[in-house]
């Protein structure tokens, strides 16, 4: 790989880890700008996704979305294909500038990807949920639970479905609201999760089904 681009690379990372975005920023930039100078597809998605990246971190969603498409966009016309991390940083980027289903859609699709990571999978549960929980959807929250707690991410799982719980009690829908509060409340207590294991108990105690904690 061309040296220059390397040593970008490397000082746009170590900016990010030293806690200076915007200088990390720039120098993703720079790299970027050096990647399409060298026509070297690998290193465009590599930069361009760790841009995408820097750009989120630093409120620039707009920004963000306009290099993960735009990276995106360069490699499909060149035939390759669209890393699923690279997916979900647009998936994030959407979400982040108020289109919850678009987002929820891009995200979706990430995990019929066949590189897409375990780590990934678990950022996509989460962003789902947290779509669901905009909308206030319930059930679309507690398969989000569901499939957190599959992965044994218990305090996230448990959050899920105490989200799903109140959403259920909101729409009058005892019976859900009782039972998913109830998984919430469990996951809860397993992950040592006060506050969600109280919030838990004191609406269950409301709908008249709480246990002694």
């Amino acid at each position: 790989m061309d040296p220059a681009l390397v040593q970008a690379q490397r000082l746009g990372r170590h900016a990010f880890d030293q806690d200076r975005p915007d200088q990390a920023a720039a120098l993703y930039r720079q790299a970027l700008d050096h990647a399409y100078r060298l026509d070297d597809l690998p290193a465009i998605s590599d930069t361009g996704y760790n841009l995408a990246i820097v750009e989120l971190s630093l409120s620039q969603s707009a920004a963000a979305l306009d290099v993960a498409r735009s990276t995106g966009d360069e490699l499909g016309r060149r035939g390759a294909a669209v890393p699923a991390d690279l997916q979900l940083v647009e998936a994030m980027a959407l979400y982040r500038t108020g289109a919850a289903e678009a987002a929820a859609n891009v995200a979706t699709s990430v995990t019929r990807l066949p590189d897409t990571s375990p780590e990934t999978v678990a950022a996509v549960i989460f962003l789902t949920g947290q779509v669901a929980g905009d909308r206030c959807d319930p059930a679309a929250l507690a398969l989000a639970g569901q499939a957190t707690a599959a992965r044994g991410e218990t305090a996230t799982a448990a959050d899920l479905y105490l989200r799903a719980g109140r959403s259920a009690a909101l729409a009058a829908d005892t019976d859900k609201a009782k039972q998913w509060l109830t998984i919430a409340r469990d996951l809860a207590r397993r992950s040592e999760e006060s506050t969600i294991t109280s919030d838990a108990h004191s609406r269950l105690n409301r709908l008249g089904t709480a246990a002694p904690r």
